[in-house]
C-alpha cells in the first residue's frame, strides 16, 4: 500500500502545493516588506502610485481590469459627445442671439462688430 501509485500522486501534488504556497507567502512578504521600507525612506518615490478605487473592486471581484479600461474609455467618449453637444448647442444659440440682436440693435451690432474686429456690414 504504500508504494501504491494512486495515493503517491497526491500526496506529492500536496506537497509541491503547500512548497508552491511558502514560497508565494515569502515573496508577498518581501515585495511588502520592500515596498513600505522604501516608501518610508522617501514618501515620493515613484514606487508610490494611485490606484482607481472601481479598478480595485474590479479585480476583488475577479473581472478582467481590461473591462474597467473599457467601460472608463466608453463613459469617456460618452461626456466628451455630451460636452461637444453642448458646446455646439451654445454655438448656434450665441449665433442666433447675435441674428437677433442685430435686427433690434443695428448701432450697437455694428460697434460690437468694430469691437470684435469683423469687417462685415450691418444687414439693412
Amino acid at each position: 500500500m504504500l508504494n501504491d501509485p494512486e495515493n503517491a500522486a497526491p500526496n506529492i501534488l500536496e506537497d509541491e502545493l503547500v512548497d508552491y504556497h511558502s514560497s508565494l507567502i515569502n515573496a508577498i512578504n518581501l515585495v511588502a516588506s520592500s515596498s513600505s521600507s522604501s516608501m518610508e525612506k522617501d514618501s515620493s518615490s515613484s514606487f508610490h502610485k494611485e490606484f482607481p478605487i472601481g479598478l480595485i473592486h474590479y479585480l476583488d471581484e475577479g473581472i478582467n481590469p481590461d473591462e474597467y479600461l473599457r467601460e472608463v474609455f466608453r463613459a469617456c467618449v460618452r461626456d466628451n459627445q455630451m460636452v461637444k453637444g453642448r458646446a455646439e448647442m451654445l454655438s448656434t444659440m450665441a449665433a442666433k442671439l447675435q441674428t437677433k440682436v442685430e435686427s433690434v440693435f443695428p448701432d450697437e451690432a455694428q460697434e460690437y462688430r468694430q469691437l470684435k474686429g469683423d469687417d462685415k456690414e450691418t444687414k439693412p
